[in-house]
């Protein structure tokens, strides 16, 4: 309804009406003071190619030759995870850093799942700040961890004049969503936010494409994104419309069966005219001696209407803040904390809290720990490799991973392995590791006669000397077939799932064929698989049709006189639509006024589900248009938009009906309901000052329009009056009077006029 509060505040003038004496029935002499004041509110929110020589081979210590200026940035590429059969690339660049010329004539590796190409072909010579863009590939053809090493030969230089450490893993099975991220989860005002997806490893041919969709219509988001081929991760915007009150909102990627979301939260926009600023930062403790913790607050100087946010810095790497504290609408203070590292020298460092133009500062002062002086340490991602059965002939690697976990840096002086067959590569010591830091040595086994094999693989450092066990068994029987599992079991509609063969050993040079089979036409496979050299299982794809029956497919796979075999459960794909509610309120609406709210349907099954018709009943409501019927995939959705105006005041119910082919539910009902009510104008004034001849009560008039007469519509005993008598699109003016004990009535107030929308 629309309310018209006349309420007194300082910021008004104030009318003040004196009166002299009347007939000895008239009360005395006494002042009338009236304040008119307007508030209108309603109930009802609207709301290149290169020549690359390949070769080398592992070795039990490898080393740079620092005698050229060639750097290679990034000197450490890991590629992640990649599915088997797909590849991945990154850039490096090579730079010459010094003042003469440097010819480099060739790039080395060992391991075939790395290659590299560049701009221009070898030899070429760099002059002297010039550089060289490389694109390395990585392609696994196995489920495994790999690493080598780019080295990169100068014409002048008897080793490597730069070398550039690679790892990467092979993955079974295709790409998936794993993540949605958003850069800013608090809008305030119109804007943008940068958000990405991400999946579990490097997408394949084609690339990976996400569904996206926003629940509100305040966020607005592109249909779908992809994931290029060989990258993990991809980058849309969503665009941010202003809102008049706080509102949150979810965007979310879906992509088969994996749904991933992320929520905004919005608000309008804060004017500067009155909003309170930073008034101070402090912290719990400023002085530290070796590692810490500290609790900071900032506090504003006064409540804030709105969400503000408080942007923290550190001048010090030794002293982390996040990057940003959140003050709540209606609070003066946010709270973070300070993590404080170990220093080896007395510091300084100084947090910084910024919000629009008001900044304020803290010092912390750091010490080195007496008792705890900083110390480094490595630790090792295993204490034992174990390379199991091993053709005789053929190599297997197994990566380790040592990483500097103290608070001080660490020097590796050298690797080296002990035992037949063993071998380590990937590491160029001595090197040293700042804390946090890590590097992947990649250890070999290569039996060259049957039997057991154990050795060991020791890395000396200046943290002292750790070590990890190696075993392994070189064999000349062939390895068997062992295992034939599936990703799933049990499949409902058309699926390609991912299968992998696996063997009691490493296959050996020339690698093992496979036999695959099926037991129906509705599961296809091929006919065979190879399991590369060295690698113990090998991936392929068994693709499902959708049945209209359920069913059951024996996949079998052979090798000499081994089988294995699997069963798939196949199931036939149903159409589900689901409903975001089951009841709609409106809430109290102005009269003749419209408002809406949003519906979402969502494809809930397997198969894709047609909305067939809608429809709305009850009265002053209606729907807007769209377009039907509408296909949904699994995952899609589809807003309805519902619109109530009502032409009387009271309560209304109404039932919004979705027809569709769903197998569960195709009669959707949502219930709605609304409460409108009418206009009304509230009064209130401030009661004369004191007076011999108190007041008895007041008395209000009213003029509609502009018809020139004041009519009586009410007397009070107090000083507020409500007219509900009013109409839309009418003016009315008002004014009162007081009436004295003795029974005059004082010269009217200042007029206020009210205009009905």
């Amino acid at each position: 309804m629309f309310e018209v509060k006349l309420r007194p505040a300082p910021v008004r003038a104030i009318v003040k009406q004196f009166f002299n004496s009347f007939q000895s029935r008239v009360f005395s002499p006494h002042t009338f003071v009236v304040l008119l004041l307007l508030c209108i509110s309603a109930f009802g929110v609207a709301g290149c190619g290169g020549v690359v020589a390949l070769g080398g081979g592992p070795s039990s210590s490898s080393g740079t030759n620092a005698a050229t200026s060639i750097t290679a940035n990034p000197s450490t590429v890991d590629f992640g995870s990649v599915s088997v059969g797909n590849s991945a690339t990154q850039k490096i660049s090579l730079v010459n850093s010094g003042t003469d010329a440097v010819k480099l004539s060739e790039l080395s590796l060992s391991n075939t799942a790395f290659r590299v190409d560049g701009e221009g072909k070898l030899p070429v010579t760099l002059a002297a700040g010039a550089s060289l863009s490389l694109n390395v590939h990585f392609s696994p053809s196995s489920d495994s961890d790999i690493s080598d090493q780019l080295n990169v030969i100068a014409a002048s230089s008897s080793g490597a004049a730069a070398a550039v450490k690679l790892h990467g893993k092979g993955a079974s099975g295709p790409a998936e969503l794993s993540g949605l991220t958003c850069v800013e989860a608090q809008v305030s005002g119109a804007g943008s936010d940068s958000c990405t997806i991400s999946s579990n490893i490097a997408a394949g041919p084609g690339g990976l494409h996400v569904h996206l969709s926003s629940n509100i219509s305040a966020i607005k988001v592109p249909a779908t994104a992809a994931i290029p081929s060989g990258a993990s991760r991809a980058t849309f915007s969503a665009a941010i419309s202003k809102v008049s009150a706080e509102e949150k909102g979810t965007i979310t990627a879906t992509q088969g069966n994996n749904t991933k979301a992320f929520e905004v939260s919005l608000s309008p926009v804060t004017t500067s005219a009155g909003a309170p600023e930073l008034k101070s930062l402090s912290c719990t403790q400023t002085l530290f001696t070796g590692a810490g913790k500290t609790a900071c607050t900032v506090t504003l100087t006064a409540k804030s209407p709105k969400i503000i946010q408080v942007a923290l810095a550190s001048t010090s790497t030794d002293v982390t803040v996040p990057a940003s504290a959140t003050i709540a609408a209606g609070s003066t203070t946010a709270s973070f904390n300070a993590v404080i590292a170990p220093v080896a020298s007395a510091q300084s460092a100084v947090i910084s809290a910024s919000a629009g133009s008001s900044t304020r500062d803290i010092s912390i002062e750091l010490k080195p720990s007496k008792t705890s002086p900083a110390t480094g340490s490595l630790s090792l991602s295993t204490s034992s490799l174990q390379f199991g059965d091993v053709a005789v002939g053929t190599a297997v690697t197994k990566s380790l991973t040592v990483t500097s976990t103290g608070n001080a840096p660490v020097t590796i002086k050298a690797d080296s392995t002990t035992g037949a067959g063993f071998s380590v590569s990937g590491g160029s010591f001595p090197a040293t590791l700042k804390p946090g830091q890590a590097v992947v040595l990649t250890a070999h086994f290569n039996p060259t006669a049957a039997g057991s094999a154990s050795g060991q693989l020791t890395i000396a450092s200046n943290a002292g000397t750790q070590s990890v066990s190696l075993a392994g068994n070189g064999t000349t029987t062939a390895p068997s077939l062992s295992a034939l599992s599936c990703s799933s079991s049990s499949i409902t509609g058309s699926l390609a799932d991912t299968c992998k063969v696996t063997l009691s050993g490493s296959a050996p040079k020339g690698g093992l064929s496979i036999g695959l089979a099926s037991s129906s036409s509705n599961v296809t496979v091929p006919s065979s698989i190879t399991i590369p050299a060295t690698a113990a299982s090998a991936t392929f794809a068994a693709n499902a049709t959708a049945v209209s029956t359920a069913q059951t497919v024996k996949l079998t796979a052979t090798e000499g006189g081994v089988s294995r075999s699997i069963s798939l459960q196949l199931s036939p794909a149903l159409a589900q639509l689901s409903a975001n509610a089951t009841t709609i309120s409106f809430g109290s609406v102005l009269l003749s006024q419209a408002t809406t709210q949003v519906v979402t349907l969502t494809s809930v099954g397997k198969a894709p589900v047609t909305v067939q018709s809608v429809s709305v009943k009850g009265s002053g409501f209606s729907l807007s248009s769209v377009n039907l019927p509408a296909t949904l995939n699994p995952g899609q959705t589809l807003a309805l938009t519902l619109i109530y105006k009502a032409s009387v005041t009271g309560s209304q119910t109404g039932v919004l009906t979705i027809n569709s082919d769903s197998s569960t539910n195709p009669i959707l009902t949502i219930n709605l309901n609304a409460t409108t009510g009418g206009h009304r104008v509230e009064l209130s004034w401030s009661p004369p000052a004191a007076s011999s001849n108190p007041v008895a009560n007041y008395k209000v008039y009213r003029e509609t329009g502009s018809s020139g007469g004041f009519a009586k519509v009410a007397t009070t005993a107090q000083p507020t009056y409500t007219d509900t008598n009013v109409q839309s699109g009418t003016t009315y003016n008002y004014y009162v009077t007081s009436v004295g004990s003795a029974g005059g009535e004082s010269q009217p107030s200042n007029t206020f006029t009210a205009t009905i929308p």
